[in-house]
């Protein structure tokens, strides 16, 4: 297809996503004060994914219309668009205004088993295909075909297993083929597997891909990689609560934010300092927090004897120890991480630490220029180093 027939589709598809979003918000305030099933996130999130994977996905994908990475997150978008849709219409007919509306069991059967095309091409195909939009060669081939073959087997599965469906228990599915619930679950079993080999095959190819790259590639890979670690880091806080899967969900939004920017370049190379931030702040909120915390328990297990239960001053010195350690420890994880993590930096602010005491200190104009040129050199490594000094003319 020619650009001006890829740009048309996808503003096609993002006008269907977007519609299907907004009708599937009406339905949403219509259900306001219909109690549903209890999940793992806040009732209409599925909104959110729509709404973030399409629009990325629009924006690469008229830059960048062979990028399959960008076709990848509409399609993402538009199932999500769906599924949200048929959460809440069937909410409705099935719920809140029960027979006022047809096909409602259709479309909880539709929501039963959307949610996989939605998912599993994040984890299996995405890895594979960032940044560039193609396999990373013909040898990569069998791990898209399991990964496809083994999401339309676990549709299969849904759209045909006997029982109530799994959004809307209250309902059995109108297809399920009775006496063979052991038989898909098995097979059930065989497409997660699959699933699960397919991911981890993507993963691997996108280290290998980090480790051999440079320059541009590199600095793309770091922002996937980032999104990636940000999301498996809160991602065991799901079920605890609703806060905390709130967290799950910004993870889950901030893998195609940081995808767009990768691909579009848009302010690629912030990433080195995102992360040392990330690591620094992070690393200091967790101290400060097991410092408090022990501060609290400590200090109320010490004064209890002599002021009872009760006693606020342990909150007091807590909060005045947190004041006045937060400078010193951000300064001292601040030096660590960059010892550990970013040592050419680290070396090269030592060195030019270093040359400014010489610079202070030194009056051999000859010497003064030398240890510059050695400063450059260690600092910034270039090929080639010139220094001129311009003589200042005498006056008559």
């Amino acid at each position: 297809m020619n650009t001006r027939t890829t740009t048309r589709l996808a503003w096609a598809l993002c006008a269907l996503s977007l519609t299907l979003t907004v009708a599937g918000f009406v339905f949403f305030i219509a259900n306001y004060g219909t109690p549903a099933e209890d999940g793992w996130g806040p009732r209409g999130f599925l909104a959110a994914f729509a709404v973030t994977y399409t629009l990325v996905g629009l924006a690469i994908s008229v830059r960048h219309p062979r990028n399959m990475v960008g076709w990848l997150f509409v399609g993402v978008g538009v199932t999500n668009a769906f599924a949200f849709f048929a959460e809440e219409y069937t909410t409705y007919a099935l719920l809140t205004a029960p027979g006022t509306l047809q096909a409602g069991v259709e479309l909880a059967w539709l929501r039963s088993w959307i949610w996989l095309p939605a998912e599993v091409p994040i984890v299996v195909f995405l890895p594979m295909l960032f940044p560039h939009g193609h396999l990373p060669s013909r040898r990569w081939r069998p791990v898209a075909w399991l990964g496809t073959g083994s999401t339309i087997l676990a549709m299969v599965v849904f759209m045909f297993v006997p029982g109530p469906l799994s959004e809307f228990p209250e309902r059995n599915n109108p297809l399920g083929i009775e006496g063979a619930a052991d038989a898909l679950w098995l097979l059930f079993s065989v497409a997660i597997i699959g699933i699960f080999v397919a991911a981890i095959a993507a993963t691997v190819s996108l280290v290998r891909r980090f480790r051999r790259s440079t320059g541009t590639e590199r600095q793309q890979i770091k922002w996937f990689a980032y999104a990636t670690v940000l999301l498996i880091v809160v991602l065991p806080a799901a079920p605890f609560s609703l806060p905390w899967s709130l967290l799950v969900i910004a993870g889950l939004l901030d893998i195609p934010i940081a995808t767009g920017v990768a691909i579009l370049r848009y302010r690629l190379y912030d990433i080195d300092l995102l992360i040392n931030r990330t690591l620094v702040y992070g690393a200091l909120t967790a101290t400060l927090a097991l410092i408090y915390w022990g501060g609290v328990v400590g200090l109320q297990a010490l004064l209890r004897p002599i002021t009872g239960p009760g006693n606020d001053f342990a909150i007091v010195a807590s909060t005045l120890l947190i004041a006045a350690l937060f400078l010193p420890l951000r300064q001292r994880i601040q030096g660590f991480i960059d010892r550990r993590f970013y040592r050419r930096k680290y070396n090269a602010a030592r060195t030019l630490t270093a040359f400014g005491q010489t610079a202070r200190d030194e009056v051999e104009l000859d010497k003064l220029a030398g240890r510059l040129v050695e400063v450059v050199e260690e600092t910034m490594q270039p090929a080639h180093v010139s220094l001129w000094l311009s003589t200042p003319e005498r006056k008559a």
